[in-house]
């Protein structure tokens, strides 16, 4: 009877929280001890020399140009086994390429000794699914200049099971590889994709950008912010990725973080698209298709004028997406760090 009471009595000490509440509790004691999120962070060791420095000793930094790139390739054993990827860093080399829904777990990836593939100047980091999703989902880091930090997910478990965001800090500056949950097409994901998943997700870079860094988001966001990002807007008002919920929560993404969608920037009336079905006839061949992978920056660094460019490469084949590319002055953003 004891036993019995005392466990009732801490069950009802200890209601079941939200992943919002949650989140928002993160917040308060972040603001409270300064700690960080408790998510895996590791401190990259490159003490040998063995991977470019983005700064010198003075703290100025060494490339004239920096090109960070994003691809969902949609399984990095089907990309590395039609040679996608490696004739992709061949002809395109980007300083950086995040990658996303990689579908494949630890296990897996440690059997396939991924580095044997790639250019011995990149260096690799890995969010994997965890069971019992393997095999789904995950993104991947790839960098020729070590970051000093690289941190997995947002330090809550309910979305870090599926390893969808990895955090490399370098000196000035945070790069995210990101891939937002899916609708799905029944849209029975939406309501934790927008409410749980969008608004932990807005939170988190917000506690990045508070350490006065910038922040560059990349991936695979799964939203067709407007009419122009989608072949048939008419027909899609109701499907996963375009629905009005999706679509106001980027909204808010962007506003409330002073984020820029850098290839809306340069090219605002250009109907092109990083994703076709597979399900349909020839889809990418006629360019029927959405634009959901995306290169987002901080407000500053295009007041700035510090992005030379922003891309859709979609000459690139092997997946069901394609590659998006941003290259950045780094002596211009020199001057606003």
């Amino acid at each position: 009877m004891f036993l019995r009471t005392f466990a009732t009595k801490a069950r009802a000490k200890k209601p079941r929280l939200s992943v919002l509440e949650k989140t928002e509790e993160f917040i308060k004691n972040f603001k409270k001890t300064g700690k960080k999120f408790t998510q895996i962070t590791e401190k990259v060791d490159n003490s040998e020399g063995k991977y470019k420095q983005l700064v010198d000793e003075q703290g100025n930094y060494i490339p004239d140009k920096l090109s960070i790139a994003a691809w969902n390739v949609n399984g990095i054993r089907a990309v590395l086994r039609k040679e996608s990827l490696q004739h992709y860093l061949e002809e395109y080399s980007p300083d950086i390429l995040c990658l996303s829904e990689t579908k494949i777990d630890e296990k897996r990836l440690k059997k396939l000794a991924i580095h044997q593939y790639l250019p011995s100047e990149y260096m690799s980091f890995w969010d994997c699914c965890k069971p019992p999703h393997a095999g789904y989902s995950g993104t991947g880091f790839l960098t020729k200049y070590a970051p000093l930090n690289v941190s997995y997910g947002l330090g809550i478990l309910e979305h870090d099971a599926e390893g969808r965001v990895i955090t490399c800090e370098f000196e000035h500056f945070y790069v995210l590889s990101v891939y937002t949950p899916n609708g799905m097409d029944s849209l029975n994901r939406i309501e934790y994709r927008v409410f749980e998943w969008d608004e932990a997700f807005r939170l988190y870079v917000k506690k990045l950008q508070e350490t006065g860094k910038l922040v560059i988001v990349t991936g695979d966001l799964n939203v067709c912010h407007e009419p122009i990002d989608i072949h048939n807007p008419r027909q899609c008002e109701q499907s996963a990725g375009f629905t009005f919920w999706e679509r106001s929560s980027f909204t808010k993404i962007l506003k409330t973080l002073e984020l820029v969608d850098t290839f809306r920037e340069f090219y605002p009336e250009t109907a092109n698209y990083t994703w076709w079905s597979n399900r349909g006839g020839r889809m990418r061949l006629r360019n029927l298709g959405r634009r959901i992978d995306y290169v987002l920056v901080d407000q500053k660094v295009i007041d700035g004028y510090c992005v030379d460019d922003s891309a859709i490469l979609n000459e690139i084949m092997g997946s069901d997406h394609c590659p998006v590319s941003m290259t950045l002055d780094m002596k211009k953003l020199q001057m606003i760090v």
